[in-house]
């Protein structure tokens, strides 16, 4: 449903983009016809490849990105793994079950919850990874989708100054019709570029930053399980976490893959 849905959505842009240029006129460096062919065609090509469902997602993740702050992450996870940490100690796994729910760091949420099963280190780490891998995957997914849109948006500005050329031409014999296709040739090439520099690629590397902080709170959030279930003292184990927000090294061992890594399996 979404492919065919995606070519009508990229055929309406072409069909109002001349519809507009029909019933307009050159006004300077807003041009209407240039604008719903940029806005709309590079949406209608990404929905042929990305179902309905990946949409949702994706908008998700760039919301989850755009509100994730790194240092406000490990202070966070610092105390809510020292909660969980003591619970466990104690035995009292409500708590430490009640503590990973109530939890408002992502990874301490997406992580702690393996801690709960009780799982020896070789299968914590296998789960950890497992949990980690599929963010990640989730996240480059949302990058993937913007890299799209950024690749689009210059393709649509080329073919909308190939229609503003034709356009020129087709009236090259009344020199006052000359204006609506030289600005569709000239402004469709601009908006392309607004679009893809401006817009969607400062979008993605926001995308790309969270990933980054993300992957590393991850190695320093499975540190921090690792100490737990050796049974090491709650000190060391908030101390792993403010170790990470500090910019410390001793988050670097760890079973999950990198985003380069990630990328390398995709």
């Amino acid at each position: 449903m979404h492919f065919l849905l995606g070519i009508l959505v990229t055929v309406g842009a072409f069909v109002a983009s001349q519809a507009v240029t029909d019933a307009t006129h050159f006004g300077g460096l807003v041009n209407p016809s240039a604008l719903v062919l940029l806005l709309v065609g590079p949406l209608g090509v990404s929905l042929i490849s990305h179902p309905f469902a990946s949409w949702k997602q994706n908008l998700v993740v760039m919301v989850r990105a755009f509100r994730h702050d790194k240092q406000r992450n490990l202070v966070l996870a610092s105390d809510e793994m020292t909660t969980i940490a003591r619970a466990v100690r104690e035995s009292r796994w409500s708590e430490a079950e009640a503590a990973v729910e109530r939890a408002q760091s992502e990874q301490v949420k997406n992580l702690a919850p393996y801690l709960l099963g009780r799982l020896e280190l070789p299968a914590l780490h296998e789960a950890v990874a497992s949990a980690s891998f599929r963010w990640m995957t989730e996240v480059k997914a949302a990058d993937d989708f913007l890299q799209g849109l950024a690749r689009f948006s210059p393709a649509f500005g080329m073919i909308g100054t190939i229609m503003g050329l034709v356009e020129l031409f087709k009236n090259m014999s009344n020199s006052q019709s000359l204006g609506p296709g030289m600005a569709m040739a000239l402004l469709a090439t601009l908006y392309g570029l607004i679009l893809c520099y401006c817009v969607y690629m400062p979008l993605s590397q926001r995308i790309r930053t969270y990933l980054t902080a993300g992957a590393y709170e991850q190695r320093v959030i499975e540190r921090s399980l690792n100490l737990i279930t050796e049974g090491r003292t709650i000190g060391e184990v908030r101390g792993a976490v403010l170790d990470g927000a500090q910019g410390g090294g001793g988050a670097s061992s760890s079973t999950m893959p990198t985003p380069s890594e990630m990328s390398g399996r995709g």
